[in-house]
């Protein structure tokens, strides 16, 4: 079973490019070589399924169109349009991780000062500023604030404003 926690996300799936099934895909970081892993994992209906890619060619310089195995027709592409692509967590080369937010979903907030506060259910990019959701709390999301990334424990360190968690 793929679990959410193991995977990154990476981009979005776009509209069906022609008849035969071929998407146009958009890709938020280039720490990976799509071709090279050979599949992209889709969230349908709460379940993780990967998509093994057939072929995979250029659009411009933002996208790229992908074919996935068994997407033949232009009705089942539409299936897939608009959802989240991830890829396996073990897939990222982390020197070079340009990640989106959605990357600390699942990991453990401490506060230098408070300790443990919660564990990050999903990140806000609704306002200018972009807010980690834990529990009741909206932590505001800024280098500044970061402390410590620890990866393999899935542990994000931060030191909070004074108050800020009591408001």
């Amino acid at each position: 079973m793929i679990l959410r926690e193991d995977l990154v996300e990476v981009g979005k799936v776009g509209k069906p490019h022609g008849i035969k099934g071929e998407l146009s895909c958009w890709f938020s970081n280039d720490a990976f070589d799509i071709e090279e892993i050979g599949f992209v994992v889709l969230c349908i209906d709460g379940i993780f399924v990967p998509f093994f890619i057939n072929s995979c060619r250029p659009k411009g310089k933002e996208s790229l169109l992908l074919h996935f195995d068994d997407i033949t027709n232009e009705q089942e592409a539409i299936a897939l349009s608009g959802l989240e692509i991830f890829i396996p967590k073990s897939e990222i080369d982390e020197d070079q991780l340009s990640f989106g937010m959605d990357y600390f979903v699942g990991f453990e907030l401490y506060d230098a000062t408070m300790g443990r506060v919660g564990v990050i259910d999903s990140v806000d990019t609704t306002t200018a500023n972009v807010l980690f959701a834990v529990a009741e709390y909206l932590i505001p999301v800024s280098e500044d604030l970061i402390t410590e990334i620890d990866a393999e424990k899935r542990i994000l360190r931060m030191s909070l404003p004074e108050g800020l968690l009591e408001l």
